[in-house]
Formats: C-alpha cells, sequence, structure tokens
C-alpha cells in the first residue's frame, strides 16, 4: 500500500495502457546490490517511494522495487506502509494451533536428518 502519492493525472495514466511492457525489457537503470538488479528490481528510493518509518537519510538499500509497467512510476512519490495483515498476533496464532493435533516425527529409510 502506497499513500501520500503525486502524479500528473496524464503521465499516470496514459502508462496502464502499456501492460505487457516490463522493466526488465529495458534495463535503463543501473543497481548496485546483489542479484535482483538483473531481474528488473532497482532501489524504491530511485522511484520516489520511502519505507514507513524509516528517516530519509537513512540506508533503505534493502527496499526494492520493480515497475512492470515502464514508466507507471515517473512523477509518483509516496510512502509504503506494512498492510496490518502481514503481522500476526503470536498469542492468538499459538492458540489456534492447539486445535490441531500433535504430529509426530518420523524417521524414514533413505531420510538424511
Amino acid at each position: 500500500m502506497i499513500r501520500n502519492m503525486t502524479a500528473s493525472s496524464a503521465g499516470k495514466r496514459k502508462m496502464i495502457a502499456e501492460k505487457s511492457r516490463i522493466l526488465s525489457e529495458n534495463h535503463s537503470r543501473t543497481f548496485t546490490g546483489r542479484d535482483y538488479g538483473k531481474s528488473g528490481f532497482d532501489r524504491a528510493c530511485r522511484s520516489g517511494i520511502r519505507y514507513n518509518d524509516l528517516p530519509e537519510d537513512a540506508d533503505s538499500s534493502f527496499f526494492l522495487c520493480r515497475e512492470l509497467i515502464r514508466g507507471y512510476l515517473s512523477g509518483i512519490t509516496g510512502v509504503y506502509v506494512t498492510p496490518r495483515g502481514y503481522f500476526v498476533d503470536e498469542a492468538a496464532a499459538e492458540e489456534f494451533d492447539r486445535n490441531f493435533p500433535q504430529k509426530e516425527k518420523l524417521r524414514l529409510k533413505g531420510q538424511l536428518f
């Protein structure tokens, strides 16, 4: 989810028509991280997207994005906020898991570990 987005409406909507074009067809950006750049990923800050609660001057090299429609993020800035559904209440998860029978670890012939 991206909040506080700004963009020229003409430029943003115009790119929807180019759904078949993906960034991997034309790597115009460079990436200094691991091998993710080969797959079309780049640092999100280069597209104007910040990670929520991370200061603007902090190292955000872990936060990557990939444009699926070339140019779709042009002129857009925003802040990524992790969806609430990604967070788990550990106590509720433990309670849920108690509803299932205990599993037994089996050692089968040919099993390495």
